[in-house]
C-alpha cells in the first residue's frame, strides 16, 4: 500500500492496537501503524438534499411560467420533476439529520426516556431526545425541534414507507386539478421549508446551545464549519431563519 488517502469528509485517527512498537533480533525498536478511519455522511447527504431541492425549484419556477402563459397547460413533465425531485430531497435530508443523530449516540447514549419506551417511540421522538440528551435547551426550544424533526419524518415515512391504499384526490390549486396526496406534498415550496427548519435546528445545537461533554462540543464544531460552507453554496435556496429559537 502506498500510503493513505484521506478525502474531504474522512477523519483519520488511531484506535486501540493500531499502534505497536516491535524489537527485532538485533534490539532494534520498530513502530507499526495501521491507520483507522472515519467518513462522515452528514455533508454528503446534505448536499445531496440541497442539490435535489435546487432542481426541484428551477423545475417549478418553469412549470409555473407555462402554467401563467397559459392555464390550460399542464405541464406535466415538470410537476413531475418537481416532485420527484422534492422527495429525494426529504430523504436525503433524514438521512443527513440521523447521521448527526448517530454520532451524538456515541457520546451520550442515556435517555431521559425509558429503554423501552425509546424503542417504541416514533423516530423523530429518538432523535429529538438524543438532541436534548448532547445538548442544554429549554423546553420551549425542545418543542420546535420536535416539532421540525416531527414534519422531516412524517414526510420521510411517506416517501419510503406509503401504506399502499387507495386514498382521496386533493386539489393541486395552480393547475386546478385532483392529484394523488403525496404529489401535492412534495413539492419544493414545501421541502424548503422543511429543509431550512431542520438545518437551522442542528446549526442552532451546534452553535447556540451548550454541548453536555467535551466530545460533543467537537462534534459540534466540525459540523457547524462544514454545513455553513455547504449553504453558502446554495444561498438561493437557503436564508438564515432559525427555526429553533
Amino acid at each position: 500500500m502506498k500510503g493513505i488517502l484521506i478525502t474531504k469528509g474522512v477523519t483519520p485517527g488511531f484506535l486501540p492496537g493500531d499502534l505497536q512498537i516491535s524489537v527485532d533480533g538485533s534490539e532494534q525498536r520498530k513502530l507499526h501503524a495501521t491507520m483507522s478511519l472515519h467518513y462522515d455522511v452528514i455533508g454528503v447527504w446534505l448536499r445531496t438534499a440541497l442539490d435535489s431541492l435546487r432542481a426541484a425549484r428551477n423545475a417549478w419556477k418553469q412549470a409555473k411560467k407555462r402554467i401563467l402563459d397559459n392555464q390550460d397547460d399542464v405541464p406535466i413533465e415538470l410537476l413531475e420533476i418537481d416532485f420527484q425531485r422534492s422527495m429525494i430531497a426529504i430523504i436525503s435530508l433524514s438521512i443527513s439529520v440521523d447521521a448527526f443523530y448517530a454520532r451524538l449516540t456515541q457520546f451520550n447514549r442515556v435517555s431521559t426516556l425509558k429503554p423501552g419506551n425509546m424503542r417504541q417511540a416514533p423516530r423523530y421522538a429518538q432523535v429529538a431526545e438524543q438532541f436534548r440528551n448532547s445538548y442544554k435547551i429549554d423546553n420551549k426550544t425542545f418543542q420546535s425541534i420536535r416539532s421540525a424533526l416531527r414534519q422531516l419524518y412524517n414526510m420521510r415515512d411517506q416517501a419510503v414507507h406509503p401504506s399502499g391504499k387507495l386514498t382521496n384526490a386533493v386539489l393541486y390549486p395552480e393547475i386546478d386539478r385532483g392529484v394523488e396526496s403525496r404529489f401535492e406534498l412534495f413539492r419544493s415550496k414545501n421541502v424548503n421549508i422543511v429543509a431550512q427548519d431542520c438545518i437551522n435546528v442542528i446549526l442552532h445545537l451546534t452553535e447556540n446551545s451548550s454541548p453536555k461533554n467535551d466530545k460533543v462540543k467537537d462534534l459540534g464544531v466540525i459540523v457547524n464549519t462544514e454545513i455553513k460552507a455547504i449553504i453558502s453554496i446554495y444561498s438561493d435556496i437557503f436564508t438564515s431563519k432559525t427555526a429553533a429559537t
